[in-house]
């Protein structure tokens, strides 16, 4: 069995590389994203008011860049969501964006939230429309991580 945090980390620390290396050129610096040790804990959720009494604050699972307009947010799950709940209703997902957007309003930037299930292409979820998407749910639309990155 796997342990989920672990998992998880890994995750993290695996979209942090891919980040760092497809924006190496932009940056110039190596690793350029780094997992947040605190993966957003630490102002996340009812934490929130730490912002009033804090600076320099991370927001997110990933650390970036200052100007990167994107607070990331990521997860690893066994399992994608059924067609059904994209369909009607996912508390799974509307948590995740809910948790994403907070960040992104505290860092006065754009949340992302990139998801790995198994056996499947990571996906990301934005909550503005780009040109080419797979699937949009509750004003959050999917595309691949690959395409993503390529626009």
């Amino acid at each position: 069995m796997t342990n989920g945090k672990n998992k998880g980390n890994k995750w993290e620390r695996d979209v942090a590389n891919l980040f760092s290396e497809h924006y190496k050129n932009t940056y110039k610096i190596e690793n350029s994203f780094r997992r947040n040790p605190d993966s957003g804990s630490f102002v996340g959720g009812s934490n929130s008011k730490r912002v009033q009494t804090h600076t320099n604050l991370n927001f997110g699972d990933i650390l970036t860049p200052d100007d990167f307009q994107y607070v990331i947010e990521c997860k690893s799950y066994k399992e994608a969501p059924s067609f059904k709940s994209l369909l009607t209703s996912n508390k799974q997902l509307d948590s995740w964006f809910s948790q994403a957007s907070q960040d992104a309003d505290l860092a006065n930037k754009k949340p992302i939230v990139i998801v790995k299930y198994n056996r499947t292409p990571p996906v990301v979820w934005l909550n503005e429309k780009p040109d080419s998407y797979l699937i949009e749910y509750n004003g959050w639309y999917c595309n691949t991580l690959c395409n993503f990155l390529k626009d």
